[in-house]
């Protein structure tokens, strides 16, 4: 984020852009694997995912089998993870929005240079992710504004466990030069010491301290196009800027004195 935290609570970047769909990225994972072994990422994994799509024919839904080719770091920290349709980069060891970017530039530009994206791709999205975590500490309440953390239930209805935030706010938010993007701020707990959200890519398998709790300051910002033309990748640069400076915004304004105090 553009306000730097020496202390940071970041626990996760992730970048990701989608695109009209190419065929012809299969067909390169084997340039594409020696290309980024040079730049430091050996570490390659293929994985399968399975979505439900509508047959635009028949209208029933019907399974589709999704590859995904995944490139890493050797501490497995830096994420690069292709499918026909997206390019992501993910971040575990996050230091400033500068070095972010810096490395980021890197690895796309060998993904445009060995499948040529800038010619006829079509843009369709362009997120930023940020995986905040507030790790072992009960009195988030001194880091966290309190109308940032939601209400627990009456006193009078009995429960086992404490109360744990689950909350989730969505606008269309004014970025520069008027775009305009869909922000999602979701703030949740788990007291089972779990530092990785479900639905962010882990290699490696978690040793949580049962007991601890973990606060997770979840913002994700993505801007959709209906057919945005790819000229060059500092259109996505740009993009992912703006991107930035609102979610650092929408940081700053959901965490207390203190908590920008500790974490300078």
């Amino acid at each position: 984020m553009i306000k730097n935290l020496n202390n940071n609570p970041i626990n996760t970047c992730i970048l990701q852009i989608d695109f009209s769909p190419i065929l012809a990225i299969s067909s390169n994972i084997n340039i594409l694997q020696d290309k980024y072994r040079i730049l430091e990422y050996p570490s390659y994994y293929k994985i399968e995912s399975t979505n439900l799509k509508l047959d635009e024919e028949s209208k029933e839904p019907k399974v589709d089998i999704e590859n995904n080719w995944i490139f890493a770091s050797s501490n497995e920290s830096e994420k690069i993870i292709i499918n026909q349709t997206q390019f992501s980069y993910q971040v575990d060891n996050y230091i400033t929005f500068d070095n972010f970017i810096e490395q980021y530039k890197k690895v796309l530009n060998v993904f445009s240079t060995t499948i040529d994206l800038t010619k006829g791709t079509l843009i369709k999205k362009i997120g930023l992710r940020y995986v905040n975590c507030i790790e072992g500490t009960d009195n988030f309440e001194l880091y966290l504004k309190k109308e940032y953390q939601g209400r627990p239930f009456s006193s009078s209805i009995k429960h086992f466990n404490k109360f744990l935030i689950n909350n989730s706010t969505r606008a269309a938010i004014i970025l520069d030069n008027n775009n305009i993007a869909n922000a999602i701020l979701r703030i949740y707990q788990n007291d089972l010491g779990l530092k990785i959200p479900n639905n962010v890519l882990s290699l490696k398998r978690e040793n949580p301290i049962p007991g601890t709790l973990i606060t997770f300051i979840d913002i994700d910002l993505a801007l959709h196009f209906r057919a945005l033309n790819l000229n060059n990748l500092d259109q996505i640069y740009d993009y992912s800027k703006m991107l930035n400076d609102k979610s650092a915004e929408i940081f700053f304004d959901s965490i207390t004195e203190k908590a920008k105090e500790d974490w300078q």
